[in-house]
């Protein structure tokens, strides 16, 4: 999630310093405009923003808008696999999606109807890409033992997370071992 959310910051610089660069560069691609001589400011120390890449990578979409618009179905739903798909590929298989927030941790503003249309939306995305939902917890959704109740007496909003996982295509896939060390061991 922290990845994510530094990819999707440093990609908002990247553009900023791109709009600025244009600013600087009054002129078009076909020639000087209006006739002047163009003024260029190089500033080398910006170049490594091209070297990264960022810029044409920014695939930032609206979540909320993905998950709940029943209008567009077929572009949300394609659009929501993609962003599944990549995070699955990050994560190795699996993800924490935080349902009713936004990648920044704003609230999306769900009620409970949004809350189980989106998650069910969810769930075929992962259907169709081979991997299994399970709530892990819920924010004033009101069912389950998932649920921890609203963070504080203003949050009215239902929001829970959600892990994402690829099902094992074959038996070694399956076995895993994982260790949590609890202490300094002595």
């Amino acid at each position: 999630m922290k990845l994510t959310y530094h990819l999707k910051a440093l990609s908002d610089f990247a553009d900023y310093v791109q709009k600025q660069q244009e600013k600087r560069r009054p002129f078009s691609a076909h020639g000087i405009a209006n006739g002047t001589k163009p003024i260029l400011e190089e500033h080398d120390e910006l170049d490594i923003i091209d070297s990264l890449g960022l810029v044409e990578a920014s695939t930032a979409i609206r979540l909320k808008h993905v998950l709940l618009d029943s209008s567009d179905t077929e572009n949300c739903i394609e659009q929501l696999n993609t962003y599944v798909q990549n995070r699955l590929g990050e994560g190795n298989g699996e993800m924490i999606f935080d349902l009713g927030l936004e990648d920044n941790g704003d609230t999306m503003g769900f009620t409970r109807d949004n809350w189980e249309f989106a998650l069910k939306r969810l769930e075929g995305v992962a259907d169709k890409l081979k991997a299994d939902c399970r709530v892990l917890m819920t924010r004033n959704v009101g069912t389950g033992e998932e649920e921890v109740g609203p963070r504080d007496a203003k949050d009215t909003a239902c929001s829970g997370k959600v892990m994402v996982r690829q099902r094992p295509q074959n038996v070694d896939d399956v076995i895993e071992m994982r260790i949590a060390v609890v202490g300094n061991g002595t």
